[in-house]
């Protein structure tokens, strides 16, 4: 199980830290102008990926897990999905000459996106492919957004957008060559129907979309610019978490139908969770100073409101896939629109009112409860929690013992954190490998 997850989660961990460094470093020479406009870019990336899957890579993903016949699946799939960018791309085309905004070419790049069929890697048994091709589509745009960010500043977007574009294109042709795939599609003229066939994922995958940095591309149009780079910052650590999230899901999607895997899963997830909280809420100052700088340690609340949201989603780590093997589609749809919905009605309030500058945050926090809630109630109630509970409560009460009695050495808070992290690593894995001695299993 570790070393699956080690490689893998090195791999995930690199893009994620790529990511956030390159931002780390793009914010010291930008204005908040061009850092929202950035934030929009990323937010329509995500918005024209959970458009462009909708579903169907859901959907073919389980498909592929469950089938050794997979080929013809994938082959129909992806000629939807590059069918339906192509309207995208014509509804980009609309939006430029509307708008004149560099942003808009943001949708030019769906072919690229619906072309590239990293999901079925993972479906395939792949993780390890999939994360180093991963990698790679993170670090080209990783690359170019430093670059430009000090050297062209004011064609940040457009670069951006080159970078991205160029990461998709090189990844995806990398993955198809290991799936032995083809890359180019033929267009597929029966696709809505495809799509139709599994429009409750899909809606819940745009779900997925807004209560993560997605929510952006709605929220631009009620918060100022400084709010939107304030909490972009915030979710762009956040998805470092998601990502971590993620790779356990993906490394082990087979072992989710398993009740005794899940649970072990499920508290492998908590731990994450809490490294995460110590990070992003416990010395969110100190996270914030080092990785953005002094400027925007103002805006500490998003990221200690996001901690809190990272630890209660990690309650029910498998809780998602679970739902889908178990062929509850409608559960799961309902459980995500809800929850959305719930959480765009929260943001959108917040706007106009004084507690502004954290409204996003709050938002997705009161998604990510409601989710909570939604899942445990269509997996079997308390009884089912009831486990992952008990793991939490342990690694809580440590934390809090750990948080006090190293609070009064007399260092600075960075040295602190690391300590802290690593003292609660070391004991988590202990009371990991103690609860759950037969891990091996999922190796």
């Amino acid at each position: 199980m570790f070393r699956r997850i080690a490689i893998t989660g090195s791999l995930t961990g690199l893009a994620h830290f790529l990511s956030l460094f390159s931002l780390g470093v793009a914010v010291r020479f930008l204005d908040n102008d061009q850092i929202g406009n950035l934030a929009q870019i990323d937010a329509n990336l995500l918005l024209i990926t959970a458009i462009v899957s909708f579903g169907l890579q859901i959907a073919t993903t389980r498909d592929i897990a469950l089938s050794d016949n997979w080929q013809d699946k994938l082959r129909s799939t992806q000629s939807a999905r590059f069918t339906l960018s192509l309207l995208l791309v014509a509804y980009g085309f609309i939006e430029i000459f509307i708008t004149r905004s560099t942003s808009s070419l943001v949708f030019l790049t769906a072919p690229f996106i619906a072309l590239n069929a990293d999901y079925a890697l993972y479906g395939t048994g792949k993780p390890i492919i999939a994360s180093l091709l991963s990698f790679v589509r993170v670090l080209i745009p990783g690359l170019f957004l430093i670059i430009i960010s000090v050297f062209f500043a004011q064609y940040i977007e457009i670069g951006y957008l080159i970078g991205a574009t160029a990461g998709l294109l090189i990844s995806g042709r990398l993955v198809s060559k290991s799936l032995d795939t083809n890359y180019l599609q033929k267009i597929n003229r029966d696709f809505v129907k495809k799509y139709l066939l599994n429009y409750k994922i899909g809606l819940a995958s745009l779900s997925i979309t807004l209560l993560e940095l997605g929510q952006i591309s709605i929220a631009r149009f009620f918060y100022d610019d400084l709010a939107i780079t304030n909490v972009y910052m915030a979710l762009k650590l956040y998805i470092l978490y998601r990502g971590a999230q993620r790779l356990v899901i993906q490394s082990f999607y087979r072992d989710i139908n398993d009740n005794t895997k899940s649970i072990s899963l499920d508290n492998f997830g908590i731990i994450i969770g809490f490294l995460f909280l110590i990070i992003s809420s416990i010395y969110s100052k100190t996270t914030i100073y080092y990785l953005y700088g002094q400027e925007y340690v103002g805006s500490y609340l998003n990221f200690i409101i996001l901690g809190i949201t990272a630890l209660l989603s990690s309650i029910l780590t498998t809780g998602s896939p679970k739902i889908l093997l178990l062929k509850k589609d409608h559960a799961y749809f309902s459980s995500y629109i809800i929850s959305s919905s719930l959480s765009l009605i929260v943001t959108i309030g917040l706007s106009y009112t004084s507690y502004a500058s954290y409204g996003i945050a709050t938002g997705i926090l009161i998604g990510e409860t409601c989710l909570l809630i939604l899942f445990t109630k269509h997996l079997g109630g308390f009884k089912y929690l009831k486990p992952r509970l008990a793991g939490a409560f342990m690694l809580g009460l440590f934390l809090l013992v750990l948080i006090y009695s190293t609070n009064w050495i007399n260092v600075p808070q960075l040295y602190i954190a690391f300590l802290n992290i690593i003292l609660f690593t070391l004991f988590s894995l202990a009371l990991y490998s103690k609860l759950f001695p037969k891990f091996k299993l999922l190796s």
